[in-house]
């Protein structure tokens, strides 16, 4: 087993606003941190490189709580930031997000 201390975190930054171009770029800072995924993101975080990536439209919906959960555990996320309020009041981040992520093991 992996000790999680050691391992590089992969964080999914959810907007495509100035907000989430600031949170990705002070998370990028991390040494813990080894990915940066930002749904739908923007030419800042684009132009960002390093750990930070954009997922584009065509790949990922990102108004969709369904989509941003498969997504997340598909590429093994170890947390969500949501800028915006407006996927927060869709569930993105509580209970609907939890039914989504949950481990095949249950």
């Amino acid at each position: 087993m992996q000790d999680p201390t050691k391992s590089k975190l992969k964080i999914l930054v959810v907007g495509g606003g100035g907000r989430e171009h600031a949170i990705a770029w002070k998370l990028s800072q991390s040494e813990r941190v080894g990915k940066i995924f930002v749904a739908p993101g923007n030419g800042g975080t684009h132009r960002a490189g390093g750990v930070i990536e954009n997922v584009s439209r065509e790949f990922l919906d990102s108004s969709s709580v369904v989509e941003i959960a498969q997504f997340a555990k598909r590429l093994g996320v170890s947390f969500v930031v949501v800028g915006p309020e407006a996927p927060l009041a869709e569930g993105l981040g509580g209970t609907e997000m939890s039914t989504h992520c949950a481990s095949n093991d249950e």
